[in-house]
C-alpha cells in the first residue's frame, strides 16, 4: 500500500523518477538543493527505504507514477 502524498510530494517523486538532481529539482521549485534533500529524504522515510533506486522501485512497483 502506498503512503498518502500531497501534490508537492507526487511532483518530487516525477522530477526524482526522471532522474533529476537535488539542484534541478531545486530550480524547478524554487528551493535550495539542501531542502530538496530534507524532502527527498521524508519520502524515503514513508517508503521505508533508504536510496534513490530504492525509492524509485517503490514508486512503480506501486504503479504510483503512470507517464512521465
Amino acid at each position: 500500500e502506498a503512503p498518502f502524498l500531497n501534490d508537492f510530494q507526487m511532483s518530487l517523486l516525477k522530477a526524482i523518477c526522471k532522474g533529476l538532481s537535488s539542484t534541478e529539482i531545486g530550480k524547478i521549485f524554487n528551493k535550495s538543493p539542501r531542502t530538496i534533500e530534507e524532502h527527498r529524504n521524508n519520502l524515503y522515510k514513508k517508503f521505508g527505504v533508504r536510496t534513490k533506486e530504492e525509492l524509485i522501485t517503490a514508486v512503480y512497483e506501486r504503479n504510483l507514477i503512470q507517464n512521465l
